[in-house]
């Protein structure tokens, strides 16, 4: 290879990387004017906030522990509604009683919808649509499932109904406790099972952890605590969409590992009352959602959001 023929090699070879390092400065410039030009807009209908980084935002004053006290400070700067900005995402922060009962009272209609988490492992259409936590409106049928919850499983009436179950519950703890005088019990795993136990009887009629079995305990223990800790643990997906698609954190995959494990046994008990059990009335949470007609996808989303409001 002659050396002539060497230079056009190389010089075909570096060309579009010469482009690329010529046109990122460039795109970095326009994309920093588009921001700029779009937080002036901004800034016309906003509440007063913190000044903001380039393309990051205000994440860098949240990258330390006690987050409720920088906010505490920040209000004391900007008032008591104030705005953010965390990564692409806009913020609008109520930090007084008066903000409060702006946003949850005189406003709740247009604020009721709630921002899922990107870690959440459940499509954002299926939230939509049998979720009530995280409903995009007040639509009607949000509205006629949250009377329905409020008045046959939240209400006084209900939870007094439900004090004996609770009473027994804690006895049989005591006595299994009892039973093991002088031996070695893992306290936080016989805790787990009966509180575990409580929301089964609540929900199905039934134990779903033996006291005896520690391991099984401990197994779901982890997978209640590890899908809790996955699906609010912030990722970067959150504060920028566009990376929806790649987790690098691996957290959403944790997530859906423990959801699968969790509607697989519900499914199960679901399909049971269905096929086996449906003409005896049980009083229980899952007998109010198959008398009202819930799909068994629906189910599966209230028992996550029941049990987590329970545990």
């Amino acid at each position: 290879m002659d050396l002539k023929s060497s230079f056009v090699e190389f010089t075909l070879f570096s060309f579009p990387i010469f482009l690329l390092l010529l046109l990122l400065p460039l795109s970095i410039h326009l994309l920093l004017r588009i921001q700029s030009s779009l937080s002036h807009v901004e800034a016309r209908n906003l509440p007063p906030g913190p000044r903001r980084w380039p393309v990051i935002g205000n994440i860098p004053l949240f990258i330390w522990k006690n987050p409720h006290v920088i906010v505490s400070n920040l209000a004391r700067i900007h008032g008591p509604l104030m705005s953010l900005r965390l990564g692409t995402q806009l913020v609008i922060l109520g930090s007084s009683p008066d903000a409060a009962k702006e946003i949850l009272k005189t406003h709740d209609r247009e604020l009721s919808a709630r921002c899922a988490p990107k870690a959440t492992p459940i499509k954002e259409s299926d939230l939509k649509k049998f979720s009530l936590l995280w409903a995009t409106d007040c639509s009607p049928k949000w509205k006629s499932i949250r009377v329905l919850w409020k008045g046959e499983l939240f209400s006084n009436k209900a939870l007094e109904a439900q004090a004996c179950l609770r009473e027994r519950k804690v006895a049989e703890m005591v006595e299994f406790l009892g039973r093991k005088e002088g031996e070695v019990v893992k306290i936080g795993e016989v805790v787990f099972a009966a509180v575990y136990n409580t929301l089964g009887n609540l929900c199905f009629s039934r134990d779903l952890i033996g006291l005896e079995d520690e391991k099984l305990a401990r197994d779901w223990k982890e997978i209640y605590w590890r899908f809790m800790e996955c699906a609010t643990t912030p990722l970067i997906a959150d504060f920028f969409p566009v990376l929806d698609g790649l987790d690098f954190q691996g957290k959403k995959k944790q997530a859906a590992k423990c959801m699968k494990k969790m509607f697989g046994v519900w499914q199960e008990l679901i399909r049971q009352r269905r096929e086996f059990d449906g003409s005896k009335k049980h009083g229980d949470f899952l007998d109010f959602m198959l008398e009202n007609e819930f799909l068994d996808i629906q189910i599966l989303f209230m028992l996550l959001v029941y049990m987590y409001a329970r545990i």
